[in-house]
């Protein structure tokens, strides 16, 4: 008696579990914007100078299709400056600097927001002539307590024109003071 009251209680419970999970088409992400918003609906002015895309234009047909690929900044930063303290408002500019540079292939640009030489060099791999970005939302800001740095996760695609493919990316970036007080890039994840 008490293996199948144990047995029909386990049933019961796998099954709300996969109920409430959804089904393999359902997304369950959601993107932290500015008033806890699940998407970013209004269209946003690229920094490069590039044409005006809606983030929900960006769909996977889209994405299969190079010769459509829009690159660009298509991110607000400052309606993210409410999520930040005033002294680390100044982050959004060095991370701000640095998705421009990639986007706009600015080689002295991208290499200024590194804290150091030997940080450049290993974060080459993101910067290449062969990809376009297109950065469409900031997923999260996170502090981190153990030094002071910023953690901020920016979303979006990238093109490879050597292999003609479109792939979605998620980049943490760590930001952080240096010894002038200048906010840089500590790392790309």
């Amino acid at each position: 008696m008490l293996k199948s009251t144990l047995v029909s209680i386990l049933l019961t419970a796998f099954i709300l579990l996969t109920a409430c999970a959804g089904g393999p088409n359902q997304s369950n992400t959601a993107v932290n914007t500015p008033g806890n918003d699940v998407t970013q609906t209004e269209s946003q002015r690229p920094l490069n100078g590039n044409s005006v895309v809606k983030e929900q234009d960006i769909t996977e047909t889209d994405l299969e299709d190079v010769s459509n690929f829009d690159s660009g900044m298509f991110i607000d930063l400052k309606s993210y400056e409410d999520q930040l303290t005033e002294e680390n408002v100044s982050a959004l500019t060095a991370l701000e600097k640095n998705l421009v540079a990639l986007v706009e292939h600015n080689n002295t640009d991208y290499n200024a927001g590194f804290v150091n030489e030997k940080l450049v060099d290993a974060m080459k791999y993101y910067y290449g002539e062969q990809f376009q970005y297109r950065f469409t939302a900031i997923e999260s800001i996170e502090p981190n307590p153990m030094n002071g740095n910023l953690h901020i996760t920016v979303t979006g695609q990238r093109l490879d024109t050597n292999t003609q493919t479109i792939e979605d990316v998620k980049m943490m970036y760590a930001l952080g003071q240096n010894d002038q007080g200048d906010w840089v890039v500590y790392t790309i994840d």
